[in-house]
């Protein structure tokens, strides 16, 4: 809950769970989007792995998110305290609840972070 999702995007979006974003809501309407989803490749089942893991899993999710052609950026989830390194990431516009939760556990994860219109965070548990 206390993580900061950040987004490179040309308006720079940092979400907090449960914390309304102006920048979100702004890329969500240049997307014309009601959804968004931030979502990792990192950590798969919440385990730590190699660096060359983490690059070829997030080079991996990409292909995925670029195959879907749904609107995307970059960004990476990281907690500004606990030394934990970012997870690189990637906000996509769009995508169904349902698909959204489906790519989060093609990647092993515990969570995505789901956005609707009202562009407040929620993080959604997988497992």
């Amino acid at each position: 809950m206390e993580t900061h999702y950040s987004v490179r995007a040309p308006e720079p979006i940092t979400m907090r769970i449960g914390v309304a974003n102006v920048p979100l809501s702004a890329a969500m309407q240049r997307h014309l989007a009601a959804t968004g989803a931030f979502i990792t490749a990192f950590n798969p089942r919440g385990d730590a792995i190699s660096a060359a893991g983490y690059d070829a899993r997030h080079a991996a999710l990409l292909l995925d998110l670029k195959q879907l052609g749904f609107p995307f950026h970059e960004g990476a989830g990281g907690h500004p305290d606990n030394g934990w390194p970012e997870e690189q990431s990637c906000l996509c516009f769009g995508l169904s609840f349902e698909d959204a939760c489906a790519l989060g556990a093609k990647w092993e994860q515990d969570a995505i972070v789901w956005c609707e219109g009202d562009a407040v965070p929620r993080l959604v548990l997988l497992r």
